[in-house]
């Protein structure tokens, strides 16, 4: 398996629409610290046909066919977000000026995302990691064989025990995130990608020394936001507190098999209004000193108590009621 993966990556997460944005930016800001953009995550990482996706299913589930049809999917996949092609740019600005939410005709699939303008050498990352998991291929199809292509190749990837995965998957990160770190002459590298937490276990298995901080926010803000949102949210309050309960129940389930000294929760609401001792705590979690610059970042939009102005007196009862255990649970007052 090599030498044990660095970590230099650290995690930010929460249930969307709690801060996970602002804190990058708060974080970010010191001097050791680097992310790509304020809205701009990996996504090579736990997206479905990223990485978490292929570590589970393919330490879980193996066949001859089944390993190549994962492994070439993973690989298309990556190489996909490495680069956009000039046609899909084009038809989906076209696209954008007509339905900016794309809720009648979505554009590309990660269209903005050029992962190679952002990680150096992320190609010959990805060629490094599949010379590790393939193990050989040869001519030849198989009834499941994507439809009318020619000179196919079946690729065999043998089974491979979970840690020794884990092993391969973890080095492919961290040689991403290094080489981003090294050209940005930075220390960390933020990963705000908003469910990350729901990957904790798969990440403490794949960097064992990884950091996550989980941002937390009322959950009656947070779901007036999801209201409010024009894509990637449900709109209706029934639909939302679903949603949002899912998600954290999932959180609940997987937070004790994670480290706990490589956790730290915190509040939006006292980032906000006691910005110093949350922003300390950070620093002291990461091991970076605290800059004054991180003090400065903007808080004022954290729209903190939404939801009283937002919600009727009847909607008010049904969030306090589908939300009581939560409520309790975080220490928000009903």
């Amino acid at each position: 398996m090599g030498n044990p993966v660095k970590n230099n990556l650290i995690l930010i997460s929460g249930s969307g629409r709690s801060g996970t944005n602002i804190l990058k930016r708060v974080i970010s800001s010191n001097s050791r610290v680097t992310y790509v953009t304020p809205y701009f995550d990996p996504h090579f990482i736990i997206s479905p046909c990223g990485v978490m996706d292929f570590y589970n299913s393919f330490s879980s589930t193996w066949s001859p066919f089944y390993s190549h049809y994962k492994i070439g999917h993973f690989e298309k996949f990556l190489l996909k977000l490495s680069k956009r092609s000039f046609f899909e740019i084009l038809i989906s600005r076209i696209l954008r000026c007509f339905d900016k939410d794309g809720t009648t005709i979505s554009i590309a699939r990660y269209c903005d995302w050029e992962l190679s303008k952002h990680y150096p050498n992320f190609e010959h990352h990805v060629n490094e990691m599949m010379k590790e998991l393939k193990t050989y291929e040869y001519s030849g199809s198989w009834t499941g064989t994507e439809s009318y292509s020619i000179k196919n190749k079946m690729q065999l990837t043998e089974y491979k025990e979970r840690k020794v995965l884990a092993g391969i998957l973890g080095k492919f990160i961290s040689n991403c995130v290094s080489s981003l770190l090294e050209r940005a002459e930075k220390d960390f590298f933020i990963d705000s990608d908003t469910h990350n937490f729901l990957f904790a276990k798969e990440f403490s298995e794949l960097i064992p020394t990884i950091k996550l901080i989980h941002i937390i926010r009322d959950p009656r803000d947070v779901i007036a936001s999801y209201m409010n949102m024009k894509n990637g949210y449900p709109s209706e309050l029934i639909h939302s507190i679903f949603y949002y309960k899912s998600v954290m129940q999932r959180w609940f389930s997987i937070k004790p098999n994670f480290p706990s000294e490589n956790l730290l929760e915190v509040k939006l609401e006292n980032l906000v209004n006691d910005t110093n001792c949350v922003v300390n705590k950070a620093c002291d979690f990461i091991g970076i000193a605290l800059e004054n610059k991180m003090l400065e970042v903007d808080l004022s939009k954290s729209h903190s108590g939404r939801w009283k102005e937002e919600f009727t007196d009847d909607e008010k009862a049904i969030l306090n009621d589908a939300l009581y255990d939560i409520l309790n649970h975080l220490e928000y007052c009903l």
